[in-house]
């Protein structure tokens, strides 16, 4: 795609541009990926040319008025639909914030960069965020601002450092940064080496231009302090789950599994890190023993998978005891979840524990590896076995198979709502505000 646009006209250039970001906008990664793949293909290393194509955030005036809180939106405000667990937060967070922007002593304001022309980009309220997408601005910085970067504005990052953060911190106010994981840092062998070159650059942006950075568990916290070598304060706060209603009920494609025997589930993207591999190992080892234990994974595909999907693949052409769900509806998961036996969350690392809460949420047993989000997590609740370990996993897998063992049932105290989240979140930024003067 790249000696496609240098041979193009500069205007030609701009046009296509354009028109593949506004397919972005207007369908979300997974809508283009599925109409258009040509148009993805070479979205790609577009999207990761932006940082030269968006050079410049106007920078913003500056007004006099109460402090605020100011969300970074960018991303997940151009997306239709929710594609990951960040979009997902920076949406269920932004609404608790403005609902209980009353109760806050810095007002919650969403802000959102907005291309103007050229190569100029501006900074825009988004006050409706996320059930109106309306902006309004350019938006002025007050006295005692404080900008959170909550959204995946990793290509975005530099451009915010040069026009926006000056202007705030001239104010007075603090850029906080959050930080979901250091994944890409701590376990590059699960990421594409071009990601881990992007996730590293904003990384080092983020220490290098945040006043102070607040991650999603004290684990990731724990990890990023380590690698920053304490350069600058840290906090955490966690992530939110609410019920979900019970959605209209309808059949996977491929039909509901029968009802003959232990049913255990895994739900997420099929990516290296999830720990598929080591659940079929472990189920393999116990069919081969005759164990009538069931496995279905639900889940699309993601990077660097390509061997275990056809493994996936294979098993459920063959096995009977194993089936596979790229695609279910909200109501054939639910129905899913609740023939479930047990859930299991076999991930080799995460940044926080989101599979093993929504397990609990739906009263389920889990079956968890002792990694440290989980762990910080769980409550005590699940049965735990070690990281990577198949033979582990199998014995939980068999234990639980031969009928229901004591547990503590889990409750709503075991994990924050978004609102609770809301105000967790609150709390420690505003405990990070009062930790001396900004950096300049």
């Amino acid at each position: 795609m790249g000696d496609v646009f240098n041979r193009l006209g500069g205007a030609i250039h701009r046009a296509v541009a354009a028109t593949l970001h506004n397919d972005l906008s207007r369908r979300g990664e997974a809508g283009l990926r599925r109409v258009a793949p040509w148009a993805w293909n070479g979205l790609e290393p577009f999207l990761a040319r932006l940082p030269q194509l968006a050079k410049t955030i106007r920078a913003p005036q500056t007004e006099t008025g109460h402090a605020r809180l100011l969300i970074d939106v960018s991303t997940t405000a151009r997306m239709p639909a929710t594609l990951s667990g960040i979009q997902r937060t920076v949406r269920s967070l932004s609404r608790a914030l403005n609902r209980e922007a009353a109760n806050y002593p810095l007002g919650p304001l969403p802000v959102r960069i907005e291309h103007v022309r050229g190569a100029m980009w501006e900074l825009r309220a988004t006050p409706g965020f996320p059930d109106d997408i309306t902006t309004r601005g350019p938006i002025a910085i007050r006295p005692g601002d404080i900008l959170l970067m909550l959204d995946s504005t990793w290509i975005f990052y530099g451009a915010f450092a040069r026009s926006v953060f000056p202007v705030v911190k001239k104010q007075g106010g603090r850029i906080i940064t959050c930080v979901y994981d250091i994944l890409p840092v701590t376990h590059p062998q699960f990421f594409r080496k071009r990601d881990v070159a992007i996730f590293n650059s904003w990384f080092h942006d983020a220490l290098k231009e945040s006043d102070a950075l607040l991650t999603i568990s004290n684990a990731t916290r724990a990890d990023v302090d380590r690698y920053s070598n304490g350069a600058l304060p840290i906090d955490f706060f966690h992530l939110g789950a609410d019920f979900m209603q019970m959605p209209q009920l309808d059949k996977p494609r491929n039909g509901f599994i029968a009802d003959e025997g232990p049913l255990f589930l895994m739900v997420g993207t099929i990516e290296p890190r999830k720990g598929h591999a080591v659940a079929l190992d472990a189920f393999e080892m116990l069919w081969r023993k005759g164990s009538q234990a069931r496995l279905a994974i639900v889940g699309s595909e993601g990077w660097n998978v390509a061997p275990l999907l056809r493994r996936i693949r294979r098993l459920a052409k063959y096995e009977p005891r194993f089936s596979f769900f790229p695609r279910v509806s909200d109501g054939a998961l639910w129905l899913l979840y609740e023939q479930a036996t047990a859930i299991i969350a076999a991930s080799l690392a995460e940044g926080f524990g989101l599979p093993v809460i929504e397990a609990m949420m739906r009263g389920k047993p889990v079956v968890a590896s002792d990694i440290p989000a989980f762990l910080e997590v769980g409550a005590g609740h699940p049965i735990f076995f070690p990281v990577g370990n198949a033979e582990a996993l199998a014995a939980a897998v068999e234990v639980l198979a031969r009928g229901p063992i004591a547990t503590t049932r889990p409750s709503s105290k075991d994990w924050l709502s978004w609102n609770q989240s809301a105000d967790m979140l609150m709390d420690r930024i505003f405990s990070l505000s009062q930790l001396g003067p900004p950096r300049l």
